[in-house]
């Protein structure tokens, strides 16, 4: 009955759109999301004008799409009309790479969005980046500090090339010299970084740790030195090495 519907309309109207949104047989009775792993479904209905029971071909997807983009989880969204009456919307949701306390405390993404914890549903185990010197630095929900966001693409990068290291570290910040400091979850090691979190530091501590490392990990290592290029320095807790 819909494809007699929609031939018919080709034939018989010179304005195929016009004919179609007035078939009462593509009344929208259904949403349908998909990609939302972590945002609930009812969070996006509520961000939708109303739309059931209006016809497919009357609805203006690009008003839909907008107004699913304005979930602050949401990266990108497409629309698609599904005869003869569902709306499938895929979302792709931000990735946080870490967490940060500014004025409260929220995850952020690789490009410094941030990213409220309330409206994600489900386990969240993520590195904090102690941000107590950036109060100040916020505009329109994104980080809008130079220092920051270095770090914060830092940890996006080390959770993109080396993910098993990047699980590993629970917390990072400055020191009183500006020199960025990491500690991990399974230890009190101290790991000084120095002034950028490069890629060739953490494939040598990486390294180290896999070749090097004694089977308790890093328990037994109170303080690694990663400012030299190529060179892992290591203090255990009983000798220096």
């Amino acid at each position: 009955m819909v494809s007699l519907v929609v031939i018919v309309g080709w034939f018989l109207s010179p304005n195929v759109l016009q004919y179609l949104s007035q078939q009462e047989c593509f009344k929208l009775e259904e949403v349908c999301f998909t990609g939302n792993e972590h945002i609930e479904e009812t969070d996006l209905l509520s961000l939708l004008p109303e739309v059931i029971g209006i016809n497919l071909f009357s609805l203006d997807l690009n008003i839909i799409k907008h107004a699913v983009l304005q979930h602050p989880w949401v990266l990108e969204a497409s629309v698609h009309r599904r005869l003869p009456d569902r709306l499938l919307i895929r979302v792709e949701e931000k990735q946080p790479v870490a967490l940060v306390k500014l004025k409260t405390l929220q995850a952020i993404s690789a490009s410094g969005d941030l990213l409220p914890l309330d409206k994600w549903h489900g386990a969240i185990d993520l590195p904090l980046i102690q941000a107590a010197k950036f109060q100040n630095s916020l505009k329109d929900d994104k980080i809008n500090n130079r220092r920051l966001m270095d770090i914060t693409r830092s940890v996006a990068a080390l959770k993109k090339r080396i993910p098993d290291l990047w699980l590993l570290i629970s917390e990072i910040t400055l020191d009183r010299k500006g020199r960025i400091v990491m500690y991990p979850s399974c230890s009190h090691t101290c790991i000084l970084v120095g002034d950028e979190l490069g890629w060739q530091q953490m494939r040598d501590f990486y390294s180290f740790i896999i070749f090097q490392g004694s089977p308790n990990g890093m328990v037994d290592i109170s303080f690694v030195d990663l400012r030299f290029r190529g060179k892992v320095i290591v203090r255990r807790t009983s000798s220096d090495t």
